[in-house]
C-alpha cells in the first residue's frame, strides 16, 4: 500500500467525497429536522425531543458497548487477509451485540420511574419510552455499518448513514401532516432505525458479498476477543458521547424544557461542523491499521501530516462562516425569536 500510488490516492479521494457529500446531506438533513420541529412544535419540544434524544445517544453506548470499534478494528485486519476469521468475528459479533442490546434495552425501560424522577415531564417520559425500540435497533445498524467501513465499502457507508435521514425526515412529514402531538416526535428515529436494520442485516450478511456464507461461524475466541476489546474503549466511547450530550442533560433538568430547545439550536450546528472529523476519521481508520500491521512507519507519518494540515485549515473557514452566517439563517427560516439567544452559546461551542 503505497501513499503515493495513483490508485490509493483515487480511491481515497472517491472514499472521501462520497462521505463528505453524505456528511453535508446529514448536517442539512439535522438542521432540516429541527427547524421543522422548532417551526410545527416549538421551543417546548424541540427541548424534549433533544433531551431524551441525549439519552438516547448515552444509553446507546452501553447497548452497543464498543463493539462497533471491535469489528472495525477487525474487520480493517482481516477483510483482505483472512475471510473465514472476518466471517467468523462478524457473525459472533453480531449475535453479541444483540445480546447486548436487548438487554440494555430492558434495563432503560425499567430505569423509566428514575428518568420521571430527574425530569419530572410526562411529555419526556412518553418520547423517552417511544425511543427505545429505536435503541435495540440503532446498536445493531451501528455494528453493521462499521463492518462495511472496515471492509471500506465507503460508498454503500455512505449511502446507509444517508438513508437514515431520509427516513427520518420522512417520519418527521407525516407527523406533521397528520398533525400528531410533539410527545410523539421520538417515534421518526424509532421507525427511521427499525426499517433501516433489515436493510443493512441484507446488505452484509446476502447482497454485498462481503461475507462468505459457508465461514458464518459462532467461536468462542471472537466472543472474548470482541468482550476484551469493547471493555477496553467502551469507557472512552462513552465519555466523548456523554461529554457531547451532558449539557443538553443538565439544561433540561435544571433550566427546562423551552431553554433547552433553544439551546439546542446552537448544540446542532456546532456537532454538524464537528462531523467533518468522523468523515475524515471513517475513512481513514481502515487504512492506519493497516499501515501499523505493515510496519510502513514512514508513510504512515506523511499521510497523518497531510491529513491533518488539510483537516485544520479547512475547519477554521468552515467554523468562521458558520458564525458569520447564524444570524441570517435564523431570520431566514423565520424561527421564534428566542432562538437567536443561542448564538453566545454557538460562538463557545466553536472555539472549544
Amino acid at each position: 500500500m503505497d501513499i503515493n500510488d495513483t490508485s490509493f490516492k483515487d480511491k481515497f479521494s472517491k472514499d472521501v467525497l462520497w462521505n463528505a457529500s453524505s456528511l453535508i446531506f446529514l448536517s442539512i438533513s439535522g438542521l432540516a429536522l429541527n427547524f421543522l420541529i422548532a417551526l410545527n412544535y416549538g421551543a417546548e419540544f424541540l427541548g424534549i425531543f433533544n433531551i431524551t434524544f441525549a439519552l438516547y445517544i448515552v444509553l446507546s453506548q452501553f447497548a452497543v458497548f464498543g463493539l462497533h470499534l471491535s469489528i472495525l478494528r477487525f474487520a480493517s485486519e482481516l477483510f483482505s487477509v483472512n475471510q473465514k476469521q472476518f466471517a467468523e468475528a462478524v457473525f459472533t459479533g453480531f449475535l453479541l451485540v444483540s445480546a447486548i442490546s436487548f438487554a440494555i434495552t430492558l434495563a432503560a425501560w425499567a430505569a423509566t420511574p428514575f428518568v420521571a424522577f430527574i425530569f419530572k415531564d410526562d411529555d419526556i417520559i412518553s418520547a423517552y419510552q417511544l425511543l427505545l425500540p429505536g435503541l435495540f435497533a440503532f446498536s445493531l445498524n451501528k455494528f453493521l455499518l462499521a463492518v462495511i467501513n472496515g471492509a471500506r465499502h465507503m460508498t454503500a457507508f455512505a449511502i446507509f448513514q444517508s438513508s437514515r435521514y431520509v427516513l427520518i425526515l420522512g417520519v418527521l412529514l407525516i407527523l406533521i401532516i397528520t398533525k400528531q402531538g410533539g410527545e410523539f416526535l421520538t417515534l421518526v428515529i424509532s421507525i427511521a432505525e427499525l426499517v433501516l436494520l433489515p436493510i443493512l442485516t441484507i446488505y452484509v450478511f446476502f447482497v454485498s458479498r462481503i461475507l462468505k456464507h459457508q465461514h458464518l461461524r459462532f467461536k468462542k475466541f471472537w466472543l472474548t476477543a470482541h468482550c476484551i476489546f469493547g471493555v477496553r474503549v467502551f469507557l472512552s466511547s462513552a465519555i466523548s458521547e456523554l461529554n457531547t450530550r451532558v449539557d443538553v442533560l443538565m439544561i433540561g433538568a435544571f433550566l427546562g424544557d423551552v431553554k433547552a430547545g433553544i439551546y439546542s439550536i446552537a448544540i446542532l450546528l456546532a456537532e454538524g461542523l464537528a462531523q467533518f472529523s468522523v468523515v475524515v476519521r471513517n475513512n481513514v481508520n481502515p487504512l492506519l491499521t493497516r499501515f501499523v500491521l505493515n510496519n510502513m512507519l514512514s508513510e504512515l507519518r506523511e499521510f497523518s501530516r497531510k491529513i491533518s494540515l488539510y483537516f485544520f485549515s479547512f475547519m477554521i473557514v468552515v467554523g468562521l462562516l458558520l458564525l458569520l452566517l447564524f444570524p441570517y439563517l435564523v431570520s431566514f427560516v423565520a424561527l421564534e425569536n428566542d432562538f437567536a439567544s443561542a448564538y453566545p452559546s454557538l460562538i463557545i461551542l466553536i472555539l472549544v
